[in-house]
């Protein structure tokens, strides 16, 4: 029996004292000053470059005319993959500023209740699609897709809670009916943010406009601004230089922010990562335990990767039915989702879910999606290419194949994927795949493969192998 492992050693550090980049979340009813705060700070000398993402409003042009406003409206199409790109540009641009002194950069978000709403849509769009419903059906969109949307939002956030300068994400805000038990609640009022339930935790400080009174600071994420929560009412803001830069008073001086000592804010999510030795142990002798002992001899022998016994047949052909009837790279891609949890909750072995898995790839190529072999091809050429993140690969492929209404680097033709590949092979090793630019500090040119002549690669006349 070998020695049991040693125990980790405990490591820590001490904290460092040093006010965060802030998010800003200012929200309030309509025409309360909101987007008005946020243009007169672009106008302070203590900030740099104002960049200004305009999701739903349409006023950004309008504002510049403003006195002393000097920001950047952001260029987007309005789908996720636009707007996360250019969300991940600004980072970039932030974090040149700030190694370079510069003052700091400032990111405009008007509003992050649009953000959510787009992508609570675009949930509710797939659910209509799944059911072949109607714009005026109601639906109930189900688990998988609302976790599609909060991962989709969550990307947007992380990259907006670690950007190296000031995030003022602006919001509507407004007093709604009570609801207890799922029914309203009659004479009864709350107060409520629109967007995601999580955007007030994840703000910085949370500021309210209102249109007959002055500002309030609900709460704040801070050692020097002074309200403890639980204890302390919302603080109505009163400071004479308030009236003129209520934003930059509210950075600078309430929260005190320092550009030359802030650090980002160390986020680091919790990851179910790989099983550890003592689990692998365990779920194998658990697997070994409910299996009979003809199925435990059978799984002990290799065996055809499609072979599918008797337990697994029912649901095989449930799945069939499903795949052939599915009419839309949404609908193959919800199955798959299917079969990934059924074989890992154990409803279906390896074998079944290989067998499904053939099945969904034959409904691609009979669909005119691009072929395993091609998509693979892509993937591949992606990562060598330091696009590795989904997300930021479905950037790089909607900007190289012009298809602003990609939702999947999967949802690409036969021809499209090899004109994203031939594409990519002719751009530059020194040239970023996301932005079309110049590759980002710390990326070797040298270790981007290029290709050989005689290697462009060619339509397939069959099957993927």
């Amino acid at each position: 029996m070998s020695a049991p492992a040693a125990p980790p050693q405990l490591q820590t550090r001490k904290p460092t004292g040093r006010v965060s980049y802030p998010l800003v979340l200012v929200e309030g009813g309509e025409k309360s000053g909101k987007t008005t705060a946020a243009v007169i700070l672009s106008s302070s000398g203590k900030v740099g470059r104002t960049l200004w993402f305009d999701l739903g409003e349409g006023s950004a042009d309008e504002y510049g005319s403003w006195p002393g406003a000097r920001y950047e409206v952001v260029e987007h199409d309005g789908t996720y993959a636009s707007i996360l790109g250019q969300v991940r540009a600004a980072k970039a641009e932030a974090r040149r500023a700030a190694d370079a002194g510069e003052l700091p950069t400032v990111l405009v978000m008007d509003t992050g209740s649009d953000l959510w709403g787009g992508l609570a849509d675009w949930a509710a769009n797939r659910a209509r699609g799944r059911r072949k419903a109607g714009p005026d059906d109601e639906v109930v969109v189900s688990m998988d897709l609302w976790n599609d949307a909060k991962a989709r939002y969550r990307r947007v956030m992380t990259e907006l809670l670690m950007f190296p300068g000031i995030v003022v994400m602006i919001a509507r805000g407004g007093e709604v009916a009570a609801v207890e038990g799922g029914r309203p609640v009659e004479g009864k009022k709350d107060y409520k943010v629109e967007g995601h339930k999580s955007l007030a935790y994840d703000a910085t400080v949370w500021l309210r406009m209102d249109r007959t009174g002055p500002p309030q600071i609900i709460g704040a994420r801070s050692v020097h601004a002074g309200i403890r929560p639980g204890r302390d009412r919302p603080e109505k803001v009163a400071a004479t230089e308030a009236d003129a830069h209520l934003l930059e008073w509210l950075i600078f001086t309430k929260l005190r922010y320092d550009p030359q000592t802030a650090d980002v804010r160390d986020l680091r999510p919790t990851t179910g990562g790989e099983l550890t030795a003592e689990e692998r142990g365990s779920a194998a002798a658990s697997t070994a335990e409910q299996r009979p002992a003809g199925v435990q001899r059978q799984a002990n022998r290799s065996a055809p990767a499609h072979r599918t016994n008797q337990p697994d047949l029912q649901l095989v052909r449930k799945f069939a039915v499903a795949v052939a009837e599915a009419d839309s790279l949404e609908r193959l891609a919800d199955a798959l989702m299917s079969v990934d949890a059924k074989e890992k909750s154990g409803a279906l072995t390896g074998g079944g879910a290989a067998h499904v898995r053939g099945l969904i790839l034959g409904r691609r190529r009979a669909l005119g999606f691009a072929s395993e072999k091609t998509t693979l091809q892509l993937l591949d050429l992606l990562k060598a290419r330091h696009v590795t993140d989904p997300d930021e690969q479905l950037i790089a492929v909607t900007r190289i194949s012009g298809r602003n209404d990609l939702e999947s680097t999967l949802a690409l033709t036969e021809a499209e994927a090899l004109t994203v590949i031939a594409k990519i092979h002719a751009t530059g090793a020194d040239v970023d795949l996301l932005t079309g630019g110049p590759l980002p500090p710390g990326v070797d040119p040298a270790s981007v493969p290029l290709l050989d002549e005689g290697q462009a690669p060619a339509a397939e006349n069959g099957p993927a192998a």
